[in-house]
């Protein structure tokens, strides 16, 4: 959940409520405000209202390569039906590859049996293990975390509740041991567990007995995320006293949720929009340190849940849209990091959904439309390698290698001027790259306005054609045939 030093409290029938403490709201803001500085003091110029268009040449190159990394809109079924055939054809076209269930603080009070959760309604209707097979075989995903309640169910009936998944015909390779419980604001998780040790020490005889059932599962502990300020003292220990500490030594990952606080409570000016959007570097890098401090090296990394706070007007923007993807693309560069998450599939909270309804009918919000790309960039991929560019370019982007030689490359221009691509030396004329989808903002206006969705544009590639204008604000997806060379060239 995005608050720092309390979990969202539900209220049947009504949204969750983010309370960060007012010292942690106060130090998000700080990483804000800081980015902007460093945009206007080492080395950014400041940006003008308008959209530009630049000149000059700086060199990019292929940096390391890692395995591939599985991508997904988290689900929290509270909020989400499982038998919307509208909703599963947007789900297919957004195409994740896994899902999580049943998602988000209702995991911890989650009756398999009846598919609903006692804190909260499920208005949608029951969360089954039949419903979700078939939401899986209809939404095109290929892998579940499935999130099992220890905090009131008994490790029995858990493991009764993943054999009747594997019952529906569903493989039980990623299994997360709760959700968020290091929240020291839910009584019912203090009572269970007093100290996080004490979760460590029952976790052990959880995953002993989950993996005797299930030989061929992951097991995953809950972690605890960076936070840039100081976060209660149970969240403050708790990496070294779970992670850690030798008695949990047969888990095989831990889980983080990455929140970027500091949302702004009023629309930044457009010169300010690059260093706003490089505030996500500021979390990306921060739970990198976390992860490389806090995280024993043979546990791998899942980041279960990832979005923003609190909620204001930049909630369902462009601009909001584009800080998501840029904070799950950096996130990307965490070698140990195995899939990412956004939150959420569809929820009640404002600055979160990949689908809203909207008019009766289901739509793809802004952070929808920019996270599609990056997950059909990835999906399939055997590996993936950064694209390295110089520091002064405001450009993130990856290449994906699948087994059959097919490229994808994802590139987020998070500046305000317009760079031209040079493809010559990223894909052989002769075989790609052979189409391309774009999403950029009409105006600098349309990235602060909710209602305002991005220009798209589909086109083909002639295999003569090896340059591509990437516009200010934008999201770009290529596709096509097999690499000759290591390096790309950026005209800008």
């Amino acid at each position: 959940t995005p608050d720092l030093a309390m979990s969202r409290r539900r209220a049947a029938g009504s949204d969750m409520t983010n309370r960060p403490s007012d010292t942690c709201k106060s130090v998000a803001m700080s990483v804000y405000l800081t980015s902007l500085m460093f945009s206007t003091i080492f080395g950014v110029p400041l940006i003008s209202a308008q959209f530009l268009t630049d000149s000059g040449a700086a060199s990019v190159q292929l940096l390391h390569s890692r395995s591939a990394c599985m991508l997904g809109a988290g689900n929290e079924l509270c909020w989400q039906s499982l038998v919307d055939g509208g909703l599963e054809i947007i789900a297919r076209r957004l195409h994740g590859s896994v899902g999580r269930f049943p998602g988000g603080t209702p995991s911890n009070y989650f009756n398999w049996r009846s598919g609903k959760a006692s804190d909260c309604p499920f208005p949608e209707g029951p969360s089954t293990p039949g419903r979700w097979r078939q939401w899986v075989n209809r939404s095109g995903l290929t892998d579940t975390v499935y999130v099992v309640n220890q905090l009131t169910d008994n490790v029995a009936d858990a493991i009764a509740a993943l054999k009747a998944h594997r019952a529906e015909g569903q493989q039980i390779r990623y299994l997360e041991l709760g959700n968020e419980m290091y929240d020291e604001s839910d009584p019912n998780i203090v009572r269970k567990d007093k100290t996080p040790r004490d979760y460590a020490i029952r976790m052990a005889r959880w995953t002993a007995a989950l993996k005797e059932e299930f030989p061929e599962a992951k097991v995953a502990l809950v972690g605890e995320r960076w936070n840039p300020g100081v976060p209660p003292t149970r969240e403050q220990v708790w990496n070294r006293e779970v992670l850690q500490d030798p008695v949990s030594w047969q888990a095989d990952a831990a889980t983080i949720h990455v929140y970027a606080g500091g949302m702004p409570n009023a629309a930044p000016a457009p010169w300010k929009y690059p260093a706003f959007l490089r505030g996500a570097y500021a979390y990306a890098r921060g739970n990198r340190q976390i992860i490389a401090e806090q995280v024993p090296q043979h546990l791998r990394v899942w980041v279960t849940e990832v979005g923003v706070f609190p909620a204001g007007p930049l909630d369902g923007t462009w601009l909001q849209a584009m800080y998501h993807a840029t904070l799950v693309a950096k996130l990307l560069e965490i070698d140990r990091v195995d899939m990412v998450l956004p939150y959420c599939f569809v929820c009640k909270d404002p600055t979160a959904p990949v689908v809203n309804e909207s008019g009766g009918r289901w739509e793809v919000t802004n952070k929808g439309l920019v996270l599609s790309l990056i997950f059909e960039a990835v999906r399939e991929a055997s590996t993936l390698s950064a694209l390295g560019f110089d520091e002064a370019q405001p450009l993130v982007g990856w290449r994906a290698a699948a087994a059959t030689g097919e490229l994808r490359a994802v590139i987020l221009n998070i500046g305000n001027k317009t760079k031209t691509l040079d493809i010559g030396g990223f894909w052989d004329s002769a075989v790609g790259p052979t189409s391309y989808t774009l999403l950029a903002a009409k105006s600098p206006e349309d990235m602060v306005r909710p209602s305002a969705r991005p220009e798209r544009i589909e086109e083909s590639l002639e295999k003569n054609e090896l340059r591509l204008s990437l516009p200010a604000y934008s999201a770009t997806l290529m596709r096509g045939g097999v690499r000759s060379q290591s390096d790309i060239r950026i005209t800008v």
